[in-house]
């Protein structure tokens, strides 16, 4: 436990891939920091978000979406890692009165970080860590013309997508530390000639690192700024509604639990200020829960 408790004492478990803007799969990308050099990952996630959507300032429909997720990472050397998603999403929308659902596989994605720098202390305890990171999404989920009005229903885009990350930490003191990340998504066409548009990210948490017995927990809470440029369509203009352009800041927080073998974690993201679409469109709460297996890597010569 204590070989787990000085590479793991980072981590925050999260591997998360949110939806464009209200569905498909998503936007941003973000990997939070794992500092471990020694450990492959193999995990499931669930996570559970909803938009609504007016006309007018009139509620117009209600989005919901579950989407779960295989994920795993794999450790190719001390400072390289490849990390992958294969997610399934259920879609549900409420319309004036009728209720219609989605489901199927999505786009599977793929990253890899480089750690930069990490710094350790005598007993082997991360002081600084900062990795670069770049991603690609790939269209394998179904996804349809931008003139079907449940578009955004479906599990794909039908794009590949690129995306960069800038992930870096801070210990404070023996039971704080300071995480921050940044992240730009470019987004390609279709085969309909639709692009939705590029989006930026960036967070920050303060991090809580507490022994319990023989396990570990960790805790963050901060925040997340999330915007989104106008979606683009070659054959035809958008109206207003379709751009899905604006800004949303969103406080955040984790909950994880480290045991020898696995990572527990619960994950929360709660909107506290949005303009998409001029306010015709707003997200609701995010809910996340995963579960990882830790396999140990035999130690390096």
């Amino acid at each position: 436990m204590k070989n787990i408790s000085l590479m793991l004492l980072l981590a925050l478990s999260s591997s998360t891939w949110a939806c464009d803007i209200c569905g498909g799969v998503h936007a941003n990308s973000s990997i939070g920091l794992f500092a471990a050099n020694r450990f492959h990952t193999l995990g499931l996630s669930t996570q559970y978000r909803n938009y609504q959507s007016y006309d007018n300032e009139q509620l117009h429909s209600k989005e919901e979406f579950l989407l779960n997720s295989l994920q795993l990472r794999f450790q190719l050397s001390p400072k390289l890692q490849i990390y992958g998603q294969l997610p399934y999403q259920v879609g549900k929308q409420s319309l004036d009165g009728e209720v219609s659902t989605k489901y199927g596989l999505g786009d599977m994605q793929g990253l890899v970080n480089y750690i930069l720098l990490q710094q350790k202390d005598s007993v082997g305890i991360t002081q600084h860590f900062l990795s670069a990171a770049g991603g690609v999404k790939v269209p394998t989920g179904y996804f349809v013309s931008p003139s079907n009005l449940q578009q955004n229903m479906y599990p794909g885009t039908g794009s590949w997508d690129y995306s960069l990350l800038l992930n870096g930490y801070k210990r404070l003191s023996t039971l704080w530390g300071m995480q921050a990340e940044l992240s730009q998504t470019l987004k390609g066409k279709n085969t309909y000639a639709f692009r939705y548009g590029a989006s930026s990210q960036a967070s920050t948490v303060l991090v809580y690192n507490y022994k319990v017995s023989s396990y570990r927990l960790l805790a963050s809470a901060g925040i997340q700024i999330d915007y989104f440029a106008a979606n683009h369509w070659d054959w035809e203009t958008l109206s207003d509604e379709s751009l899905h352009q604006g800004l949303l800041v969103q406080v955040k927080s984790s909950v994880n639990l480290l045991t020898y073998s696995w990572l527990y974690s619960l994950q929360a993201q709660l909107p506290v200020w949005q303009n998409i679409n001029r306010g015709a469109l707003n997200f609701g709460p995010q809910v996340q829960i995963s579960i990882q297996y830790l396999i140990q890597q035999k130690k390096q010569s």
